[in-house]
């Protein structure tokens, strides 16, 4: 990051409006501390240029988050087709193991039953 203040092309200073770029009523004074976690740098700004900078930065920054969220939405959007999918199979073999079940006991049970009933005559 670099200072942004005009010095003394500043439009106020060279309009007699101020006496130099410290009095300008844009100018500001930051203390930044760097991604790398060195000492902290003193920046002079002039405000509306820091601030458009500042604007770019944060724009950048929230076109990444959303990208990151539409990622993050569609990998959940395939997870849920997919468990949903699993699901869906998971009940088709349990009522296929249900029929092929029931399917048994009543082939079991009516000869049972016949020769219950031929008993008890």
């Amino acid at each position: 990051m670099q200072s942004t203040a005009c010095g003394d092309n500043c439009p106020f200073v060279k309009n007699k409006m101020c006496g130099s770029c410290r009095e300008c009523p844009n100018y500001i004074e930051t203390w930044w501390m760097p991604e790398d976690g060195a000492q902290p740098v003193k920046l002079e700004d002039c405000s509306p240029k820091r601030l458009v900078l500042q604007q770019q930065v944060l724009q950048a920054r929230f076109d990444l988050t959303t990208q990151a969220l539409v990622q993050s939405r569609n990998e959940y959007n395939q997870l849920c087709t997919y468990l949903k999918s699993l699901v869906e199979m998971g009940k088709q073999v349990v009522m296929q193991q249900d029929q092929n079940h029931t399917k048994g006991l009543t082939n079991e049970a009516s000869p049972r039953l016949i020769s219950n009933e031929h008993v008890s005559d």
